[in-house]
């Protein structure tokens, strides 16, 4: 008798229309628990994929979003999505040349810009992370993260003219950090060290 009841209760919810839905994510999960798991369509793919990136589940997520893109449904709202869930995942080499596809269609979009700066940190390209942080810089002028790790990258190769000046506008956006202002005292010692040297 029990068996009965929760299988009539589970028919109710996943099949019965006039439930109300919260959030787009209550709306395609109970679209795939009514229909084949395997093989749903692209439109169902995307909306499923949707509904788990919502829902934080973004290893489902990517596998539906993918299968969207790949039968040609809402790829334009899909590759992003994809491209978030696989950075959520960390899988930044499959996240990378959605991001890169996303940031050519749209060059000066802060969104997908910051994608493919963090699919190429997490793939750990460091030449191509310095070029993305420079576009991001002259677009964003408060992004103080970008400005540290712009700096950081120019340290390292010994570009301390250009570590100065990241660092000098991260001293700006942030002016009570004592780290900066002592990180730029030591680059303006150096810098007139090896002036001197020359």
């Amino acid at each position: 008798m029990l068996k009965i009841l929760i299988l009539a209760i589970a028919i109710i919810l996943t099949s019965s229309p006039a439930l109300p839905f919260k959030t787009f994510a209550d709306t395609g999960l109970c679209e795939f628990r009514t229909t084949d798991k395997e093989k749903p369509t692209g439109e169902l793919a995307f909306k499923i994929g949707r509904a788990y990136a919502e829902t934080g589940v973004f290893d489902s997520a990517a596998v539906y979003l993918m299968r969207a893109i790949d039968a040609n449904s809402n790829v334009a709202a899909a590759r992003p999505l994809l491209a978030q869930a696989l950075l959520d995942t960390r899988n930044f080499n499959a996240a990378l040349p959605h991001a890169e596809f996303l940031s050519s269609q749209e060059p000066n979009n802060l969104v997908y810009l910051r994608m493919l700066a963090a699919s190429y940190e997490g793939v750990d390209n460091g030449e191509k992370l310095a070029e993305i942080d420079r576009r991001i810089v002259a677009l964003d002028q408060n992004d103080l993260p970008t400005r540290l790790r712009l700096a950081r990258f120019a340290e390292s190769t010994n570009d301390l003219a250009v570590a100065y000046a990241m660092y000098s506008e991260a001293a700006a956006l942030d002016s009570r950090n004592p780290d900066l202002l002592k990180k730029l005292a030591d680059l303006a010692s150096r810098i007139n060290q090896l002036a001197g040297e020359n």
